[in-house]
């Protein structure tokens, strides 16, 4: 029994000229294109048999449709734009506060025991000798002498010379209102009169209180007052003299004399001496408790600075990052679903 020999990717490439394995693959324009992987991928496994050539084009495009998710992912890494330092850089803003719950709760009791005595023997001695004397005389021998001689007079005379006339101008009128008293006539017949044949008329005169008189005045009085002529005049006459106080200091002056002799002396002997005997004790009984504890939270807070990674190692992250191409692992997915995993001998 011959076992049929598969075709190498490049066998298949020359017996299928005008097909390309990749064209129309979901998204395959975003990772470089049909044209291009192809040829990759021709460059690096051509010498590799296919699995199963009647569904070689359909396996290719299988890849792109269970990996594009994968694909599309890692094609989004690639198109980021950054600083690779700044990539670990965070700034901090926002507010930290920190809750406090922590309590602490001591018991028990701490005994001081003192057992020390000090005893001080005093023995000192100190002598005082007083031996100093001190004398002031006092001696006033100033004399002064006060003359007040006043010697000033002086006259004063008040002339009053001035003289006013006032003159008064009336100019008041008054205009009097009268209103007279009313009155009722009335007329009546009361009685017949046979021998005039008419009856007798009677009139009665029915008056009102009486009138009333309104007195209006115009005008106003005008009162002059006339300076005719003179002033009041005061003259001061300083007849002669002026007051003197004068003092006269005859002779001496005041004085104070002061006269000391000997001395004082202290003298001190003998010393103090303290004695201190005895021990003093602690004993500790007191017991601490912390319970409750304290929360650290954050109001929108970023950090600031290489918080995660030193320099010197973010660098060397990003020098891996670097070595990614996407193109390597999609034509190494291809190849694994496509080809066999032997070389041609």
């Amino acid at each position: 029994m011959m076992i049929e020999k598969k075709k190498t990717l490049k066998e298949w490439a020359e017996a299928n000229p005008t097909i390309n394995p990749f064209t129309n693959c979901l998204n395959v324009a975003t990772y470089g294109g049909a044209d291009l992987l192809y040829s990759e991928f021709l460059y690096r496994y051509r010498q590799r048999e296919i699995f199963d050539e009647d569904n070689f084009v359909f396996a290719v495009k299988r890849v792109f449709v269970i990996n594009e998710y994968k694909y599309q992912r890692l094609y989004q890494t690639t198109t980021l734009s950054y600083n690779p330092l700044n990539n670990y850089r965070v700034e901090k803003s926002g507010s930290e506060v920190n809750t406090l719950g922590t309590s602490r709760t001591d018991s028990g009791t701490s005994t001081r025991t003192p057992n020390i005595t000090e005893r001080k023997t005093p023995d000192v001695t100190e002598t005082t000798t007083p031996n100093l004397s001190q004398t002031e005389t006092f001696t006033p021998t100033i004399k002064s002498k006060e003359v007040i001689t006043p010697t000033v007079k002086t006259r004063e005379t008040i002339t009053p010379t001035v003289k006013t006339k006032e003159t008064e101008s009336p100019g008041v009128s008054t205009t009097t209102t009268s209103t007279p008293e009313t009155y009722t006539d009335t007329t009546s017949r009361s009685t017949y009169d046979d021998l005039a044949f008419k009856a007798v008329e009677q009139k009665s005169h029915v008056g009102s209180a009486g009138g009333t008189s309104v007195v209006t005045p115009t005008g106003t009085n005008e009162k002059t007052t006339e300076i005719i002529s003179g002033n009041t005049q005061t003259d001061t006459e300083v007849l002669s003299g002026n007051t003197e106080k004068v003092t006269e200091t005859l002779s001496g002056n005041n004085q104070t004399t002061t006269t000391k002799s000997g001395t004082s002396s202290v003298r001190t002997t003998g010393t103090d001496t303290k004695t201190t005997t005895g021990t003093e004790s602690m004993t500790t009984g007191l017991t601490r408790t912390n319970s409750g504890s304290d929360t650290l939270s954050f109001n929108n807070r970023v950090d600031e600075g290489y918080m995660y990674r030193e320099p010197q190692n973010a660098i060397k992250d990003e020098r891996e990052i670097a070595d990614f191409a996407l193109i390597n692992i999609i034509l190494s997915d291809v190849e694994a679903m496509t080809l066999l995993s032997i070389y041609l001998n």
